[in-house]
């Protein structure tokens, strides 16, 4: 009789995705008081319904407000804010441009760096929007 092992080997593909970070640029500064406006530009292939934004700052946040999310939660000692579309403002079509203005007091002596990261879309269909 004869014996025949049989290996089997089982690979694992992890398809890593880069992600797309937007800087955020600060509009007014004043005191630890800032606006500023998410701008996430697209090129989907349909109708985006709902949407997630995770906003970063390099320093605490004591107050934060976007009109146009609901914050869902503040991780890192108020150094990052997880956004989500408030009901009635999430259809983003084809070409749409996703704008979320924000507000806060951060707790530095300088204006603080923003940036934007947008979840559950393919990064592929994402990029800043051109400032013109």
């Amino acid at each position: 009789m004869m014996l025949s092992t049989l290996c089997l080997l089982v690979v694992s593909v992890v398809t890593l995705e880069a992600i797309i970070v937007v800087p955020v640029p600060v509009q007014q500064y004043s005191n630890g008081w800032f606006k500023a406006e998410i701008d996430i530009c697209f090129n989907v292939q349909q109708t985006l319904t709902n949407w997630t934004i995770v906003l970063t700052s390099d320093q605490a946040v004591s107050y934060f407000f976007a009109p146009s999310a609901h914050v869902a939660e503040i991780k890192d000692g108020g150094k990052t804010f997880v956004l989500k579309n408030k009901s009635g403002l999430t259809q983003i079509r084809v070409g749409d441009k996703l704008s979320v203005p924000v507000e806060g007091h951060a707790s530095g002596s300088t204006q603080p760096n923003l940036r934007a990261t947008l979840e559950n879309v393919p990064s592929s269909t994402q990029r800043p929007c051109s400032s013109g």
